[in-house]
């Protein structure tokens, strides 16, 4: 069976960080760090409070997966965060989920 692809491929992959959100007072707070994924990579932990992204205010959790998505696979993103008292800044470059099978 031959398998069709629609548009540009590199859009159509969707963009990975490898986390999971709640809504804080502050932002977002991160409830799952996939030890695999981006995110762990940079060194953002659970617990952490993502407070903006590439300078962009965060909100709640929706905010952030709004921001998330409109990534691409290959771009960098710079988030600033709370961990415990401490205001961290960390990059990480987003990378395209994999397939599900």
């Amino acid at each position: 069976m031959k398998r069709e692809i629609w548009g540009d491929e590199k859009r159509s992959r969707r963009p990975w960080i490898g986390v999971r959100g709640a809504d804080h007072p502050e932002g977002c707070r991160l409830e799952r760090v996939d030890e695999n994924g981006p995110a762990f990579k940079a060194g953002i932990r659970i617990g952490d409070v993502v407070t903006k992204m590439n300078g962009r205010q965060i909100t709640d959790s929706s905010t952030f997966l709004d921001q998330v998505s409109q990534a691409s696979p290959g771009d960098e993103l710079t988030l600033e965060i709370k961990r415990d008292d401490q205001d961290m800044s960390l990059s990480l470059t987003v990378e395209a989920r994999a397939r599900r099978r």
